[in-house]
């Protein structure tokens, strides 16, 4: 403890009647003046030679202790003996300078040619450091020279003060300049503008003048008669809000303010009576008087022709029947009861009437009584009726918060990393299924982004057979690292679409002899080849050249389901043995085959990711509201792509172009997310994203399922599954009005042999668990184990069950179809195949609502089982391996096998 300062022993350093003073009165002394003589010590005689003691190397200090007087009488010091805090004592007896023979004494050295003093000991540098702070403590004012001017810190917290208020103020007058006001006030951005808000008024400087902070629609299109909803956000200024057209006129329009309170929230509709293409304004009302602002979107409002909506089918032919004999008025409904093509219904119709009137005498008119015939428009039954539903909020739970999870988030935006909130221009918004596209046909992976189901209409079943109707040879192609690769592959669904009149006569690169066809159903899938398919669901023929994208491709095709030509699908493997290249989701136009976009799945310097897996087996969903791309990656990325599609197929005059545009420009935003002790590349996404409203849910090869809200990228809950998943999400509402998540795992890189499958329903809004069904299933090193295919969400008769097909039960070659409650996840049946299946179950259901289900296994034996017992009706043998799901449009369901030989199938439902 030699170096811990005593304060009881200062007085064995410090000389007697030593007086302390400030550094001004020690170091800013007056220099005595040169003339005056120098005072004689006492002592030392006039003219002798005066003697100094040496210098010491431990003085710290110079003259801070002073000499003191002595006289000749006083009897000298004894040598002080060394001590902790003095190791040098000072030598109290003098030497002579000029006594030369002396020991003690030293020479003066001149100035420039000191010598280095040696370095002061360690254990010294702290000692003096501690009597430094005993006798000169701050809190007497001994660190501030009298002279120097006296600390002013409160001066220089005020400018710091007024600075940073100076700076504030200046951000809220250029704060509109800067970023948007959400239109919901949500975020970092809408907390900003309240306080702005807030302030102003306090301050009493006034609200903003009248303006528009949003002008926005969910479509830009429509056609003549049908509504047109605008979302207008404004200043709290303004006292009512329109729609100008270019002349400044205003249009007609309901209008309803959706927040009456701060009245910034405006829902303007307006129906086109006449073909408009071209821009219109938001206008704004202050102090009664109308601006049109300078926010304009463009709008393209056509005749009904382009857009086959089927509701006009029904109109023509009661009219039909009327005017007709009762003969034609029966057949003309039996033709046109699939509801395929209602352009050319209509127009066939009055031209039949005119020369069949004269024929029929006027007695026959009594008859069109009983034309209620039309009562066959029961079909409206089997259409599900809770389609009406809110959009909820999703919330987590205390046991799906993702914090217990460990979640690491990082959201980019084109490239950069988000550090507050993400400014979305267009929000996510998806709701009913039946709502999800304009098209008739399957345009999604599992049909729409409730991922329920892969078929469209209903099948006229008499026979419960099955009949192969048409096949078309697929290809192969040789992969670095998998060997060679034959037909369609896992998940390998077609999409089937019906095409509009002109996109088939006038807009797409189709063969000649397609073109001619009334009603043209295309069917369009990926091959394991590099190629994209074309062909006509009828005769099974090409309609188009299959573009070649010379890689292999294992994703289900997506179509955009607002009508703009093009399509999306997911490449599987990027290595040929010749060559390495790209890899990610594509983007086709259906114009001319061209593509128009590649979203990249690799790592770059615009991209960060866990996953070094580029590729993309999901399938994509589109958003026709805010026309956006919704997709997971194997990457681990879950992206949202703004298209902001650019397609132009109207002349000046409102007339439909030959020679239509399309363009997009992306803006890509995704989510990088794992949780804590989860491997990097068991972040991939193999899984199909559903959506529902703003909510994106996605799972990866760990088993991390989790809810995104779009608008932030952020998880609202997340919850472990136990393993990897694979199969699509599928959601639906139960009977009781509640939203349900269906999704089973597989046994992979955490399950292996040790644990069961689990099959399980969760609250789709909060995450929490409903219930579960465990299934043994054999471990399988390639992912096929467990639930590989996507689940099948009942309707109609079966809508209390949801079907779950389970790869490799009991063995590793079979498999079971089970059918659970959607309440309650008991079993209602199950069916044992054997053989494995991964391939996703359909349900195909008749105007009466009966159901039957439709399940591919890999010896390539289709089943076609009785919805309600699970009872097998039928069976049809294809002859190849399947993995791929099928797709089915009315009576007509495709499915393609990957063995050698490959086809794609189109079978008849009898």
């Amino acid at each position: 403890m030699a170096d811990q300062f005593d304060p009881n022993r200062v007085n064995e350093i410090i000389p007697p009647n030593y007086v302390r003073r400030r550094r001004s009165e020690r170091h800013h002394g007056e220099e005595p003046d040169a003339a005056a003589p120098v005072p004689e010590e006492a002592g030392v005689p006039s003219g002798e030679t005066r003697t100094v003691p040496a210098v010491r190397p431990s003085a710290r200090r110079e003259n801070t202790v002073p000499d003191q007087p002595r006289t000749s009488a006083e009897p000298a010091r004894d040598r002080p003996e060394p001590n902790d805090y003095n190791p040098f004592p000072e030598d109290r007896n003098p030497v002579s300078l000029n006594d030369a023979s002396s020991s003690s004494a030293r020479n003066v050295p001149v100035y420039g040619e000191e010598e280095d003093l040696p370095p002061i000991p360690p254990q010294m540098e702290k000692r003096s450091a501690q009597l430094d702070d005993r006798l000169y403590p701050d809190s007497e004012g001994y660190d501030t020279d009298a002279d120097e001017p006296r600390s002013r810190s409160w001066l220089t917290a005020l400018i710091c003060i007024l600075a940073v208020a100076a700076v504030f103020a200046l951000g809220m007058v250029f704060l509109p300049h800067v970023v948007e006001r959400p239109k919901d006030g949500s975020g970092f951005a809408g907390a900003l503008y309240d306080l702005r808000d807030r302030l102003s008024e306090t301050l009493g400087i006034g609200t903003e003048p009248a303006g528009i902070h949003l002008f926005q629609t969910s479509s830009t299109s429509a056609s003549t008669g049908s509504p047109m909803q605008f979302n207008i956000t404004t200043t709290k200024a303004v006292q009512d809000v329109g729609i100008t057209d270019t002349e400044g006129n205003l249009l007609p329009s309901s209008r309803q303010c959706m927040n009456p309170d701060e009245k910034t929230t405006w829902l303007v509709t307006i129906r086109f009576d006449s073909v408009y293409v071209g821009d219109v304004y938001a206008a704004v009302q202050e102090k009664n008087t109308w601006h049109q602002t300078g926010n304009k979107l463009t709008v393209v409002v056509t005749a009904p022709t382009p857009t086959p909506i089927p509701t006009p089918t029904p109109t023509p032919i009661p009219t039909v029947v009327i005017t007709d004999a009762p003969v034609a008025a029966t057949q003309v409904p039996a033709a046109v009861i699939s509801t395929e093509a209602p352009t050319p219904v209509w127009t066939v119709a009055p031209t039949a009437t005119p020369t069949e009137a004269p024929t029929p005498t006027p007695t026959p008119t009594p008859t069109p009584t009983p034309t209620p015939t039309p009562t066959p428009t029961p079909t409206p039954t089997p259409v599900p009726t809770p389609t009406p539903m809110p959009v909820l909020d999703a919330s987590a739970s205390a046991d799906t918060d993702p914090r217990q999870l460990g979640l690491t988030q990082t959201v980019y935006s084109n490239g950069k990393k988000v550090t507050g909130d993400l400014n979305r221009q267009n929000s996510i918004s998806m709701g009913s299924p039946d709502s999800y596209a304009l098209y008739n046909g399957v345009t999604a992976f599992r049909g729409s982004n409730f991922r329920q189901n892969a078929a469209y209409g209903t099948a006229d079943v008499q026979e419960e057979k099955l009949e192969k109707i048409w096949s078309y040879p697929l290809g192969s192609l040789r992969t670095a690292d998998s060997g060679t690769l034959y037909g369609v592959g896992w998940t390998g669904q077609p999409a089937i679409i019906k095409l509009m009149t002109e996109q088939r006569t006038l807009w797409m690169n189709l063969y000649q002899e397609k073109r001619d066809v009334n009603v043209l159903k295309e069917v369009i899938f990926g091959g394991l080849d590099g190629k994209i398919y074309f062909l006509d669901l009828n005769d099974g023929q090409p309609t188009r050249d299959a573009i070649n994208v010379g890689y292999p491709l294992k994703s289900s095709v997506a179509v955009n389901p607002q009508g703009y030509p093009y399509l999306a699908i997911g490449q599987a493997i990027s290595k040929l043995p010749n060559k390495t290249g790209d890899i990610g989701l594509r983007i086709f136009s259906m114009l001319d085959g061209k593509e128009i976009l590649l979203l990249n799945g690799r790592a770059s310097k615009q991209q960060e990711q866990y996953s070094s897996n580029g590729a993309f087996d999901g399938s994509p969903l589109f958003d026709r509201v805010s026309d956006t791309l919704i997709i997971s990656g194997e990457n681990g990325l879950i992206y949202t792509v703004g298209m902001n599609t650019d397609f132009t197929f109207l002349n000046q005059d409102g007339s439909v172009t030959s020679e239509p545009s399309l363009s997009i420009k992306k803006d890509i935003s995704c989510l990088r997310v794992k949780s804590k002790n989860e491997p990097d590349n068991n972040t991939s996404a193999e899984t199909s994203a559903a959506v529902y409203g703003q909510y994106i849910y996605s799972a990866d090869a760990w088993g991390i399922l989790q809810c995104v809200d779009s608008n932030t990228m952020n998880a609202v809950w997340a919850v472990d599954t136990g393993d990897n998943t694979d199969a699509a999400i599928a959601l639906d509402f139960d009977k009781n009005g509640n939203l349900g998540l269906y999704t089973g795992n597989t046994a992979f890189a955490r399950l292996k042999n040790n644990n069961p499958v689990t099959l399980r329903r969760l609250n789709a809004l909060t995450g929490e668990e409903v219930w579960k069904y465990e299934i043994k299933c054999v471990y399988d090193k390639n992912q096929n184990s467990g639930l590989k295919a996507s689940p099948l969400i009942g309707q109609n008769e079966i809508r209390d069950l949801v079907i779950f097909t389970v790869n490799m039960t009991g063995s590793a070659d079979k498999a079971t179809i089970l059918a659970l409650d959607k309440i309650s996840g008991t079993v209602v049946w199950k069916k044992e195949l054997s053989a494995n299946a991964i391939s996703s179950p359909v349900a195909v259901y008749s105007k009466e609502g009966k159901a039957w289900i439709l399940q591919a296994d890999q010896k390539g034996t289709l089943y076609m089982l009785d919805g309600l017992s699970g009872d097998t009706r039928s069976t049809l043998d294809l002859g190849g391996e399947i993995q791929a799901s099928p797709a089915v449009y009315n009576d007509i369901l495709v499915i393609g096998t990957c063995s050698k030989d490959p086809q794609m199938y189109g079978i008849r439902i009898k």
